[in-house]
């Protein structure tokens, strides 16, 4: 097995997040995606993602993402970020009778990979850290969520984004070997 190899926090540049906010996120999103978005509300700063889906009818992926409850009526989907304008206009065609706003909020955050050699600097920022795959902790910086026992990810509001070094390929192949796939 090959060891991976650590470094500082990367700026991920290839995420957007698309925002579903209203009274009906939640009941719309379950039926239209591929995970329980049911099981994402927070308890006491904490949460679940998830790994899910949007597809056609006839079950064709049309693209992945992570979900993760922002608020009690907004539900964030981090997708890939060339994507977004057409897994906006997918679930816009299904949104016409729902109370809701779809909307690209990818400008009002920052993504941040980070590994466990930077745990201080991220425990410095969110109090703590989630201690469970997939598990999000909550703060005013942004979302801190565990990817794995040696990954985090990190969606930063644009304004108290930190300074990153970018090394998108590592990152990439550290997803690769977590076993995480998504359409692209």
């Amino acid at each position: 097995m090959t060891k991976k190899a650590h470094s500082s926090p990367t700026a991920i540049n290839d995420r957007g997040l698309l925002l579903v906010k209203g009274p009906d996120a939640k009941k719309f999103l379950q039926g239209q995606v591929t995970c329980d978005i049911n099981a994402l509300s927070p308890t006491n700063g904490t949460s679940q993602t998830s790994l899910g889906a949007h597809c056609t009818p006839k079950g064709r992926m049309l693209f992945s993402f992570r979900a993760c409850e922002l608020a009690e009526d907004a539900i964030g989907l981090c997708l890939y970020k060339p994507l977004l304008e057409s897994a906006l206009n997918a679930l816009k065609k299904y949104s016409i009778f729902s109370k809701l706003e779809l909307s690209d909020a990818s400008e009002h955050y920052q993504f941040i990979g980070c590994y466990t050699d930077n745990a201080e600097q991220l425990s410095s920022l969110f109090g703590s850290l989630p201690k469970h795959d997939n598990d999000a902790l909550h703060s005013a910086d942004g979302i801190i969520i565990r990817l794995s026992a040696s990954r985090y990810e990190c969606w930063l509001h644009s304004d108290k984004a930190i300074v990153t070094t970018d090394e998108m390929e590592k990152w990439t192949l550290s997803t690769i070997e977590d076993g995480l796939g998504e359409v692209r």
